[in-house]
């Protein structure tokens, strides 16, 4: 978990038609600042980014194997 390990920070830029976009609809969908929104959507993003990466490898690796 984040909170367990002592993390380095970097800051970040949201533009201004991200944070008025986000800050509308943050208090009907969570109950959190903006900063810890934007800290999960980048986990959610990077998650995902990290699963198409290993399916590619994966796929890359396959072939490799048939060309051989």
């Amino acid at each position: 978990m984040l909170s367990e390990v002592k993390q380095r920070w970097v800051s970040v830029s949201i533009p201004k038609g991200f944070s008025r976009r986000i800050r509308a609809i943050l208090g009907f969908v969570a109950d959190e600042s903006l900063a810890e929104y934007a800290r999960q959507a980048i986990q959610v993003r990077l998650k995902d980014d990290e699963n198409r990466a290993e399916e590619a490898k994966m796929e890359e690796k396959e072939i490799r194997e048939r060309l051989q």
